[in-house]
């Protein structure tokens, strides 16, 4: 190809035509389209659209556990008890080279349900499906035997059996037999052992899960449940690591523990010194994808961060959705740029602002693992408190906002997230769980509000405050659960408090759980800005 070009001298936008001139570029705004003319006249000789934008990737490190099968129950004394349930299925590895734009469908399983004088329910498969990847499934794990069908189930982890019957067996690659023939050999199988051996008039030991560092926190995952007893003086024995339950035992439990909730445990095996004794029932599956966070971001399930890294942990099923390279705002005292953030109390192991200002002073306050690295844990007679931040937050009737994510693990009635101002007469300000019903409300006295959302015990939410001198909008997760038109005359006088409420001087209502991400600012957030927070 021969020919010449001349350097263009000026580059033009608007919508096209435009007189061209000698060597012009010129950008068609309403198309995107960039145009390269010829000498004097707009004789085309070339178009070219913007670049594409950058496609992040990275390998996604995944974990995958299916539902627990239930213990089997026994219905009369002279039997072998029943036997425990099996350990989801259970799978390690990572998807390989995922890129921006993926998306990925995450089923969890159910735990098996209880049965009445029968086998217990069978755990239901977890998986995780998108158009780049083949399916992965794990299975459900299978139920212990119960007196009228002594085997124990198969499954992703086997099922133990009673009366002698034969055990479960379980998958390859995702979980081991339980264990069954004579006595009380009923323990179920687990991830990465088989059920135990006899220990009557105990029952068998179900078997151990696996150890897993995922989420940052080494964590165990489907271990097999144990066998029911069969004697009246025999005790419980406890589940298999990884959530399994234990045994049910007369004087002790007359019947099976339940596998533990998102864990793929198998439930325990029912006493057969009991009519009716059952099983408990399965624990419910788990998802859990990690990545860097120098890599891609994404959407989805609840996230932890820790160190350089990610999790996103699948309680219920969903959907992850991958996207490109962001920059993580979650260090940042002003995440939105506009100089509206006051404090950022991070609590990872202490009670500072990230920006130095108003650091907090905690009182019997402990730290472990939360939504992004450490959060603040409070049991029921602990709260943080800072004198310095009462002076900056915004009094009277300005704007203002308040993001934080809790995670209540018990809770009566009338206990406070934090409060600040004075309490009386719409003087304070204080976000709470009414008494009853038990629902995220707000306190000003005087000035109350609560919305028609209730509380939801160990799970973590994302909760936020915010007033424009006229309106209280609360929002939970990114969506607003209620607003009301309220007149606050906040004043100064008292200490900002976290997990209580510091009334006049006086620090009650407590809280039990945890709080994570603490952020104020001097201004109403707008939906957007909400979302922002929630998915930094």
């Amino acid at each position: 190809m021969t020919g010449s070009f001349q350097i263009p001298y000026g580059f033009g936008t608007g919508s096209y035509p435009q007189s061209p001139g000698s060597g012009s570029l010129f950008l068609d705004t309403s198309n995107n389209l960039v145009y390269v003319a010829n000498t004097g006249s707009w004789g085309i000789v070339g178009t070219q659209t913007t670049p594409p934008a950058a496609i992040a990737s990275a390998d996604i490190e995944y974990l995958l556990v299916a539902g627990g099968g239930a213990g089997g129950n026994t219905y009369s004394y002279g039997v072998d008890g029943g036997g425990g349930g099996g350990a989801g299925g259970l799978l390690s590895s990572s998807l390989a080279s995922v890129e921006s734009g993926s998306s990925f469908t995450v089923t969890i399983g159910a735990g098996g349900s209880q049965a009445t004088n029968a086998q217990g329910g069978a755990g239901v498969d977890s998986s995780i499906a998108g158009a780049t990847i083949s399916t992965i499934t794990t299975t459900g794990g299978g139920g212990g035997g119960g007196y009228s069908t002594n085997a124990g189930g198969n499954g992703g982890s086997g099922g133990g059996s009673t009366n002698a019957g034969a055990a479960g067996s379980g998958t390859v690659g995702q979980g081991n037999d339980g264990y069954g023939g004579s006595g009380n050999a009923n323990g179920g199988g687990g991830a990465t052992q088989a059920g135990g051996v006899d220990q009557s008039p105990n029952g068998g030991q179900g078997g151990s899960g696996s150890l897993s560092y995922i989420t940052g926190t080494a964590t165990g995952y489907a271990g097999g449940g144990s066998g029911g007893s069969d004697s009246s003086t025999s005790t419980y024995t406890a589940g298999g690591y990884g959530g399994g339950g234990r045994g049910a035992a007369p004087g002790a439990a007359l019947i099976g523990e339940n596998g533990i909730t998102n864990t793929g445990g198998g439930g325990g095996g029912g006493s057969a010194n009991d009519s009716y004794s059952n099983g408990g029932a399965g624990g419910s599956g788990v998802v859990i994808l990690a990545y860097p966070t120098a890599s891609i971001s994404a959407t989805g399930g609840v996230r932890t961060f820790f160190n350089d890294r990610v999790a996103h942990t699948f309680n219920s099923s969903g959907t992850l959705s991958v996207g490109g390279v962001k920059t993580y705002t979650h260090n940042s005292v002003d995440p939105l740029g506009d100089s509206s953030g006051l404090v950022l109390y991070k609590l990872d192991g202490n009670a500072n602002d990230a920006g130095g200002n108003y650091n907090g002073s905690a009182t019997s306050v402990t730290y472990n693992q939360a939504v992004i690295n450490d959060g603040a844990v409070f049991n029921g007679s602990a709260h943080i408190e800072s004198s310095g931040l009462k002076g900056a937050l915004p009094y009277g009737s300005a704007a203002r906002s308040f993001s934080f994510w809790v995670n209540l693990s018990s809770f009566s009635g009338d206990v406070y997230f934090f409060s600040y101002g004075e309490g009386t007469n719409g003087q304070f300000f204080a976000g709470r769980v009414q008494s009853s019903p038990q629902n995220i409300g707000f306190m000003g006295y005087a000035a109350d509000f609560t919305t028609s959302t209730a509380m939801t015990a160990n799970e973590w939410m994302h909760l936020v405050y915010t007033y424009d001198g006229t309106t209280l909008k609360i929002y939970k997760n990114g969506s607003e659960i209620g607003s009301s038109t309220l007149s606050l005359n906040t004043v100064n006088s008292r200490r900002f408090c976290m997990g209580a409420r510091d009334y006049n001087g006086s620090v009650t209502k407590y809280i039990n759980g945890s709080i994570d991400q603490f952020r104020a600012f001097n201004k109403a957030l707008s939906a957007s800005e909400v979302t922002t927070l929630y998915i930094e």
